[in-house]
């Protein structure tokens, strides 16, 4: 367990470290690619937007005047430039910095911070594969401390609770969840619940478009018995069904539930929002107390 620690925090950092190398990649590569655009710009104007074998001869070389989309030709059209604006410096626009010294400055800067994630990279793969190693090492340890038990102590012996595990005997799979309801709540999502089976632990929710998908996706997970799923579209009709778990037991799924979403749930939601601001912007409603409600539209 502690080789795996170990071996997981290094893994952490080194993608920290990869984060870190990319951010610091990122304005050197948008600085390189605005530089190229601007000498792209100024050598249209002495060689015509059509390509020709005078852009090629300052880099271009892909029958196309456009500045590359990989950094891998930025960098090539950048080392190109800077060769040809050594070789006919009368190209060269000084007062826009369009010259081989910077071609060659920001090229280097560009590579230089490239090449720096590249090598975070390698370093990520060295040390996830280590944490790998080391997850599956403890891993196979930990499945032959189970071995060992099933061999040595009774199903409904209490000494595996001992070593964090449940004992064989004990059904901790949670029962069918039953009663699942829908509500559309003021901003127009959709609140789903349930009544919370036996040995229920957490939840899991999942839905189709009615008529457009065939199989559900998971779109909410929950502690209890409820849930809020987002993203359903106005005058769509879906069909939801939830599943309780315990641990890595996992419940017969209830009932599918059959629901259409109010074609005009959001535009309520909208003006009820409107009424809010305007009522929060007053302060109170005439009569001295706060006016409007919060409670979820039962539909």
């Amino acid at each position: 367990m502690n080789a795996l620690i170990a071996a997981d925090g290094k893994y952490n950092a080194s993608r920290s470290a990869k984060q870190a190398a990319s951010d610091a990649f990122k304005p050197k590569d948008v600085a390189l690619s605005e530089w190229l655009q601007v000498t792209r710009n100024i050598l249209a104007a002495r060689f015509g937007n059509r390509w020709s074998t005078m852009w090629a001869q300052a880099g271009f070389t892909d029958a196309t005047t456009r500045v590359p989309g990989r950094i891998e030709g930025r960098l090539g059209l950048a080392l190109s430039l800077a060769g040809f604006f050594t070789a006919n410096p009368t190209f060269e626009v000084k007062s826009m910095d369009v010259t081989a010294t910077k071609a060659t400055a920001l090229r280097d800067a560009a590579n230089t911070a490239r090449q720096a994630v590249l090598a975070a990279d390698v370093v990520i793969k060295t040390d996830q594969d280590a944490r790998d190693a080391a997850y599956e090492t403890f891993v196979g340890s930990m499945r032959s401390l189970v071995r060992f038990l099933d061999g040595t102590l009774q199903a409904d012996d209490p000494r595996w609770l001992a070593f964090g595990l449940e004992m064989p005997s004990m059904n901790t799979t949670p029962g069918k969840p039953l009663n699942v309801r829908v509500m559309v709540d003021e901003a127009g999502d959709l609140i789903v619940e349930c009544d919370p089976p036996a040995l229920a632990m957490r939840f899991r929710w999942r839905m189709l478009l009615v008529g457009v998908e065939t199989d559900y996706r998971l779109v909410a997970r929950s502690v209890d018995p409820m849930a809020k799923i987002t993203g359903a579209m106005p005058g769509t009709t879906v069909q939801i069904i939830v599943q309780a778990v315990n641990g890595n037991s996992q419940g017969v799924a209830s009932d599918p539930i059959i629901f259409s979403v109010p074609p005009v749930a959001r535009a309520e939601a909208a003006t009820a929002s409107r009424e809010e601001a305007t009522i929060s912007s007053n302060g109170n409603g005439s009569n001295g107390h706060a006016t409007g409600s919060r409670r979820p539209a039962l539909v």
